[in-house]
């Protein structure tokens, strides 16, 4: 007997979601430890440390490629010093740069082959990365051999060029190829040695028919599992038995007002084969009773439907006065609901959201004297369901407490959005905190609002002055910041409740210096999960592990606002008044700190809707040597004025930047600034 757990572990976790939760031992009973988690994409070193990370063991997890050969495991074993000894042979190399997590092969000047160590054990190979002049030929990956490779071609794009893949070749354990995976635009295809070709449908289904599944064996399914995998499972699947989870909050709604759009929206493509399913698992009584009327009034089969409630709560609730006479309303969940709604005192629903991210609301024409309710609801067929209530939030008393922390908010002509930022660093859940806004000399009613918050808050500080940048606004408010720890916000940014309480706490715990969390982007209401790293979480990491990874896994450069600082540190290290200040800034700082704390847990949100036109965007308007030259500026700064005693790692942070600009940009002077840099420093 087999259990296989088609949810993506992923998905879940992008979403914020808690997998275990949803596959809880409740639901897998004995099977925990042994149930087979499906993959449908393939598992880099990352993803391979969420499934780590979630409880679930590395051999669970069976990739859908690799099942395809005769090799199925994604745990490397071969040895990284055999395999340098082979590329000695090979490549000629003559030179070798050990990194903490890569061994980079250089000949000629110029780094021909890169070897990925695997992170958990770094005496094994992960992969092999192979150039010519610094652009990628391939990559192979390993496992207890070759597992496949990657070829790529040079493209170039609005962005710049870029290493295109078009092809990837899997490999079965005695290093013959078992079959190629093509790229050709959006469009994929899958050849094979005795000339069969299939489609991506087809791919799916052939990975079905492998498993061999009998009337023993289990399929747990749920809204995550790609469309293709779900027709394969329901068409060659059907022997084993079926068991979905429908959980509300958990991708669970409404598609339409019809039974019929309902069964062609994404999380229910099982409905149609409801005949086939054995079990059902929803999270109330009242999501199971609407469920079996509409599979009903369809006409369709009613499986074994049972509840295993998983819904989350409200973990802390805040109400102030905001500008203008209105209420700031802002709350935590711990969960992943559809939606919220927001209830005044006499029931009646002032304010309804469909994003289930959302954390703030401003009331208007209420008095302070009102309270509130909030409902997190989920969708059904029939429509919303309560799943948690937040009980009745009244407003908070103004108090003023020794500065824990200090937020530094720069502000100049925001008059459009500060108000939030503002209201939002009021709700923070630390006691404590200090909120200090630098108006850089703004021409709008700006100033007006920020002496009303700075009228009715004791702990909220307005400093003028002239107009001099970002950098000399943060500086100005690192002069005057009393907290133990300093914090930056944008004006134009939402910041969670509980922020800057987790990143406090971290840091006191651990005795780090500077503490950072992963963040959202948010674009025409979209949510995209950015500034993750595959690091350790809560516990001190060394600024050599912290920067190793920082410099090869941040694609979105440097920023500042997502992390808290010991106030001691920054106050003897301020930024530069330059255009990239935090480029140039981050690494300095990073640099003379004693340790390094990352929280994965999307605290911050950039948010992209309300300014149309940021200091980034402006700065996209200069040629590609006016761009070179500030961001030359910036990193210069942080190599002479850095700590000298990791001379090196900026060294390694001023390279890797540039290669990658170069490379992005196709623009050779960031290659000769890295040469300059690397004999003169």
């Amino acid at each position: 007997m087999s259990v296989y757990i088609f949810g993506q572990v992923k998905e879940y976790v992008l979403a914020k979601m808690d997998v275990t939760q949803v596959y809880s031992q409740e639901l897998l009973g004995e099977f925990a430890q042994t149930a087979k988690y499906v993959s449908a994409e393939i598992p880099d070193q990352e993803e391979i440390g969420v499934y780590r990370k979630a409880g679930i063991d590395a051999g669970q997890v069976l990739n859908v490629y690799q099942y395809l050969t005769d090799n199925h495991t994604i745990v490397p074993s071969v040895e990284v010093s055999a395999k340098l000894v082979e590329l000695k042979n090979s490549l000629q190399y003559t030179g070798v740069d050990y990194q903490d997590s890569e061994i980079r092969l250089i000949k000629d000047g110029y780094v021909i082959a890169t070897v990925i160590l695997d992170r958990t054990d770094k005496s094994c190979l992960w992969g092999i990365c192979y150039f010519s002049y610094a652009k990628l030929l391939r990559m192979e990956i390993y496992t207890d051999g070759i597992a496949y490779i990657n070829y790529y071609v040079t493209a170039k794009s609005e962005h710049g060029l870029y290493a295109k893949l078009t092809r990837r070749t899997f490999y079965n354990r005695d290093a013959s190829a078992a079959y190629d995976q093509i790229f050709e635009g959006e469009k994929e295809w899958y050849l094979f040695p005795d000339g069969r070709r299939y489609t991506k449908l087809q791919f799916m289904v052939e990975f079905i028919k492998r498993l061999q599944l009998s009337e023993q064996d289990i399929l747990f399914l749920d809204c995550s599992v790609p469309k293709g995998m779900i027709q394969a499972i329901f068409t060659f699947g059907r022997r084993a038995r079926i068991v979905v989870a429908a959980h509300a909050g958990y991708g669970f709604r409404k598609v339409g007002d019809t039974c019929e759009s309902v069964l062609e929206g994404y999380p229910f493509q099982w409905v149609p084969y409801s005949e086939i399913i054995n079990t059902m698992f929803v999270s109330t009584e009242i999501q199971k009773n609407t469920l079996i009327e509409e599979l009903k009034k369809c006409y369709c089969h009613v499986p074994d439907i049972k509840v295993l409630s998983i819904e989350g709560n409200f973990t802390y609730t805040a109400l102030y006065e905001s500008y203008h006479g209105n209420l700031a309303l802002s709350w935590e969940f711990q969960g992943r609901p559809d939606g919220f709604g927001v209830y005044d005192k006499f029931g009646a629903r002032i304010y309804e959201t469909e994003n289930g991210y959302q954390h703030y609301f401003l009331i208007k024409g209420y008095e302070k004297e009102s309270s509130f309710l909030i409902k997190a609801y989920a969708e059904t067929p029939t429509g919303k369901i309560t799943i948690a209530e937040s009980g009745w939030v009244y407003l908070l008393q103004k108090q003023r407490k020794e500065a824990k922390a200090s937020l530094i908010i720069p502000v100049y002509n925001a008059e459009t959005f500060i108000a939030r930022a503002l209201d939002q660093a009021l709700a923070q859940s630390l006691s404590g905190l200090e909120i200090i806004t630098v108006d850089d000399g703004s021409r709008d009613s700006t100033p007006s609002i920020l002496e009303w918050y700075a009228r009715e808050y004791p702990n909220v500080k307005v400093i003028r002055q002239e107009n001099s940048g970002v950098a000399a606004a943060r500086n100005t408010g690192i002069e005057a910041a009393q907290g133990r720890y300093i914090g930056f916000m944008d004006s134009d940014d939402m910041i969670y409740p509980d922020m800057l309480i987790q990143l406090y706490h971290a840091a006191e715990k651990n005795n780090c210096d500077i503490v950072l969390t992963s963040s959202y982007t948010i674009k025409e209401n979209i949510y995209t999960k950015n500034l993750t790293y595959a690091l350790r979480e809560n516990v001190p990491i060394t600024v050599d592990e912290f920067l190793h990874v920082y410099n090869y896994g941040n694609v979105m450069g440097e920023v500042v606002w997502n992390k808290l600082y010991n106030a001691a540190l920054v106050k003897k290290h301020l930024f530069p008044n330059i255009p990239y200040e935090d480029t140039a800034w981050t690494p300095c700082i990073v640099s003379y700190a004693n340790a390094i704390c990352y929280m994965d847990s999307c605290l911050y949100e950039w948010n992209r809707i309300v300014r149309g036109r940021t200091l980034s965007q402006q700065l996209s308007y200069y040629t590609h040597k006016e761009i070179f030259e500030r961001r030359r500026e910036a990193v210069l700064f942080y190599l002479k004025n850095g700590n000298r005693k990791n001379i090196k790692l900026l060294k390694e942070s001023a390279k890797a930047s540039l290669l990658r600009w170069e490379s992005e940009f196709d623009f050779k002077e960031y290659g000769k600034l890295w040469r300059y840099i690397d004999e003169k420093f």
